[in-house]
């Protein structure tokens, strides 16, 4: 245990300039990280424009860093020896950190206005996203001139005069002040319900902690600059990895409603025709494949009689017995109300029928089922085409919609192949 003293003790106090410019350097690439990855957020659901002030919170914070890093640089080509104890004396990279903090503050200050403007139904201010951005940008480059203002009068080898380093203090003191009132709203608004906002609300506890290490141990410690380099990078880490695995949770949900319908788990029509548009570009003559559109018959009478609660239901029951009789490589879509469609990849024509013909068969059988507690009898009908993919995608959905009304008018509970001969002699 001693020897682990001496060991974090040598550590601690006696840091070269390349650890401190690799601190850096991994807190821009967390910083960078985490905008990206809450501006994908962003764009998963635009309409909550505080994420997009967020993810400039943390652009600030990776422009920042990246002044420091090249204030910390120029600093080791003259200075190697006793480096962190000439940099804790000057005034000049304290300047840009500074800056930092009030600026990344800044922006989630406004961030948290908008957020509980949104929750209380008040946002009706800063809804454009060019204006923002605008907005911000201006603000991060007048931070930054006032920052460079400040900065010449402090320049490297020279230590900064005391009563700038004490003024120095003071304006660490509260930034820290700053970041427990915002730790405090964040935790108010969210109640810890919002994984963003709660890396946001330790990214707060991170700052305090960093002031109250300065405050005990005095800015003039090796140890304790060391030992804020190391919390902000081990905490930045793990915020930013909580971060990003949210919004690959968000990626996922919004994946999931561009592919598949809410109600019945079936994919949407937007993915039925990109699919079909994906066949006709691979598929020849040869393998061709099969269209089937399918409706239940007299679903409005159902919504009518017994609720659309009820039909939804029917719907659910209706889907689930369609994806029993379907292979793992075959497509099951809901194109809106109770139309659904089917590709049956590389399938003829009496195949596809046989399949149309179980899938009426079982949801025949749905009127007995006790769990909808139907009085009337449920059917559908299905029309098939046989596509050989030379036809367009309108043409395709044109001709098996042709087969479902056809399927229709000769009784219902019923699947018709389309009839190429019997549709020119109609039209």
């Amino acid at each position: 245990m001693k020897d682990l003293i001496i060991i974090a003790d040598s550590v601690f106090s006696n840091t070269t300039p390349q650890f401190h410019l690799l601190s850096l350097l991994i807190l821009i690439a967390t910083d960078v990280a985490a905008f990206s990855a809450i501006l994908v957020k962003y764009y998963c659901d635009n309409r909550k424009k505080h994420y997009l002030l967020l993810s400039m919170a943390f652009l600030a914070g990776a422009l920042f860093y990246t002044e420091s890093t090249s204030i910390v640089y120029d600093a080791t080509t003259w200075r190697p020896i006793d480096f962190v104890r000439s940099m804790s004396k000057a005034a000049n990279p304290g300047i840009f950190n500074l800056a930092r903090q009030v600026c990344t503050m800044s922006f989630i200050f406004a961030a948290l206005l908008m957020y509980a403007a949104d929750i209380k139904e008040h946002g009706k201010c800063l809804k454009n996203d060019s204006i923002i951005l605008s907005l911000s940008a201006a603000y991060i480059i007048c931070v930054y001139i006032a920052a460079c203002y400040l900065y010449k009068d402090a320049a490297i080898p020279s230590p900064g005069h005391p009563v700038a380093l004490k003024n120095m203090d003071y304006a660490r003191y509260a930034c820290g002040a700053l970041a427990l009132v915002l730790f405090v709203l964040v935790v108010y608004y969210n109640n810890f319900n919002n994984t963003l906002w709660n890396g946001i609300a330790a990214l707060m506890l991170t700052e305090m902690l960093c002031v109250m290490i300065l405050y005990i141990y005095g800015q003039e410690s090796i140890v304790a600059w060391n030992l804020i380099r190391g919390i902000k990078v081990s905490c930045r880490l793990l915020i930013t990895a909580f971060i990003i695995a949210d919004t690959l949770t968000s990626l996922k949900k919004v994946c999931h409603m561009r592919m598949y319908d809410a109600l019945t788990k079936a994919y949407n029509r937007t993915y039925f025709l990109e699919e079909i548009e994906t066949l006709l570009a691979h598929k020849n003559k040869k393998n061709g494949f099969s269209v089937l559109l399918l409706d239940l018959d007299k679903f409005k009478e159902i919504n009518d009689t017994f609720g659309h609660q009820k039909g939804d239901q029917v719907l659910q029951e209706f889907a689930q017995v369609i994806r029993n009789n379907l292979g793992s490589k075959d497509i099951f879509a809901r194109l809106g109300g109770d139309e659904f469609a089917i590709i049956l990849p590389a399938a003829s024509e009496k195949e596809a029928q046989y399949v149309a013909d179980n899938i009426c068969k079982n949801v025949a059988r749905l009127s007995h089922s006790s769990s909808l507690g139907l009085p009337g009898e449920i059917t559908a009908s299905i029309g098939i085409y046989r596509s050989n993919g030379t036809e367009s995608v309108k043409d395709i959905i044109g001709f098996a919609d042709v087969a479902l009304y056809e399927a229709k008018r000769e009784g219902k509970n019923r699947s018709i192949v389309f009839d190429g001969d019997y549709y020119s002699m109609t039209t």
